[in-house]
């Protein structure tokens, strides 16, 4: 009976080991994700003057968005995931002309090779991880900032923009931002491609003054200067982040 016990075991063991369905050798490649950010047909710069959509002009000191649960979509439907969370400092990564021209630039390995039909990724940060403090991550995590997070709301801030709107002569600072569960964005982007065994580039543009201004409507940023609580201006705002990515 124990030698029957064993043998039992020792099958069960070789058949879990036989099934793995790790990819073999040379079946995987890369993929090297860039975000550029734009204003209008202009490349994004922090601190460039910019004209804004309605009148005036306006130049960002800061500019920030988080990304979460960015996968590739296989033409089969299935999905691989990349990222669950990160956070983009665009004010940071697009400092000059020659930054601007690269922009945000992630790598990911051991992607499976095939035919692709498109990327999905969320803008802000997701219920689950939107539950938690800065506290609950380890000090390294992308949410483990204090100063990303809104404790009168009790949410991340999922996209922050900072700076000076000029206009008549007179120059009036503003911070717009977008926070809460419910103006959490899922974007996907159709783009057919193909993964090989060596890198592949995905190049998605973010298109800023298409936050600020759509077909129908501007943000009134002379009027509107401070978005920082849930109110109309900012589900505007956030309704707006269907609009400015491309590939």
């Amino acid at each position: 009976m124990k030698r029957l016990i064993v043998l039992l075991l020792f099958l069960n063991i070789f058949s879990g080991t036989s099934c793995r369905k790790d990819l073999p050798i040379g079946n995987a490649g890369e993929v090297a994700i860039s975000l550029k950010t734009v204003f209008g047909d202009e490349p994004f710069v922090a601190n460039q003057v910019y004209d804004y959509p309605a009148e005036g002009a306006i130049q960002f000191s800061g500019l920030y968005i988080y990304l979460s649960d960015i996968v590739l979509v296989r033409e089969d439907g299935q999905e691989v995931e990349l990222e669950e969370i990160c956070v983009v400092d665009i004010a940071k990564v697009q400092s000059d002309a020659l930054t601007a021209k690269k922009g945000w630039v992630k790598e990911f390995v051991s992607i499976p090779i095939g035919d692709y039909s498109g990327i999905r990724f969320g803008v802000g940060v997701s219920q689950e991880f939107n539950s938690q403090l800065p506290v609950d991550y380890a000090i390294n995590h992308p949410l483990a900032e204090k100063e990303r997070y809104s404790q009168d709301n009790a949410s991340y801030i999922f996209m922050d923009a900072e700076g000076t709107y000029h206009v008549d002569g007179s120059s009036t600072p503003f911070s717009l931002s977008i926070l809460g569960d419910k103006l959490f964005q899922q974007v996907q982007l159709m783009n057919s491609f193909s993964i090989s065994s060596e890198k592949s580039p995905i190049d998605l543009v973010f298109d800023l003054e298409k936050v600020l201004s759509r077909e129908d409507s501007t943000l009134d940023i002379q009027n509107t200067p401070i978005i920082s609580d849930p109110n109309p201006s900012m589900d505007w705002l956030s309704e707006s982040l269907k609009f400015p990515f491309s590939w």
